[in-house]
């Protein structure tokens, strides 16, 4: 799932935001504003979750 290429790219789809609310209740607030940068950068939620779960540790 990436940003809408036709609207600014570091703007989430509503289907990412909605995606992203609903994992942040079960991670940290570091991990979450991690993932909604890169997910900004053009990173799907999958990659962004991955990324942000190797530099939690």
């Amino acid at each position: 799932m990436r940003a809408d290429p036709n609207n600014d790219p570091a703007t989430l789809t509503p289907a990412q935001k909605d995606t992203l609310r609903k994992h942040a209740k079960e991670q940290t607030p570091r991990h979450i504003a991690l993932m909604n940068n890169l997910m900004k950068s053009g990173d799907s939620f999958e990659e962004a979750h991955k990324k942000a779960s190797k530099l939690k540790k």
